[in-house]
């Protein structure tokens, strides 16, 4: 069981980092989707003028998820870390080509010192996606 770490750099107590490598806007699946609090950032990311163009498209929905700079920051954090993975979106949607999510998984795979999680926002498997990685898929 994850437990509380009082030296995290979030304000979650289960997860120290967050780190998400795509800017993207999700797919509503459902009414829920309307209180949901990433519609809410990403309408604060599409209008931040210090934010690349490409990604503030992304982030409104004009265009489908594009990487960012974000790739590499696991490499770069040399103490084990528990990371919530692409929380501003969701990795496994059909919008995210296989090209991203394979520069994903080569970056998870080169930092095996860190526990990394994806939260979901549909129900569909994402194990064809991990099936060439370290990443161990399971649901609740």
């Amino acid at each position: 069981m994850l437990k509380p770490n009082p030296k995290n750099t979030t304000k979650e107590w289960w997860w120290d980092k967050t780190w998400s490598p795509l800017a993207m806007r999700c797919t509503k699946i459902s009414p829920a989707c309307d209180f949901c609090w990433h519609l809410s950032m990403c309408k604060r990311l599409a209008e931040n003028p210090s934010i690349k163009k490409d990604e503030r498209e992304a982030y409104a929905g004009l265009r489908g998820p594009v990487m960012t700079n974000r790739l590499a920051d696991p490499w770069r954090w040399k103490k084990p870390a528990v990371i919530a993975t692409q929380l501003m979106g969701d990795l496994f949607l059909d919008s995210v080509t296989y090209e991203d999510q394979r520069a994903v998984m080569v970056t998870i795979n080169g930092a095996p010192q860190h526990l990394l999680f994806f939260a979901r926002s549909g129900p569909r498997t994402c194990s064809s996606s991990l099936s060439d990685s370290r990443v161990k898929s399971s649901a609740v």
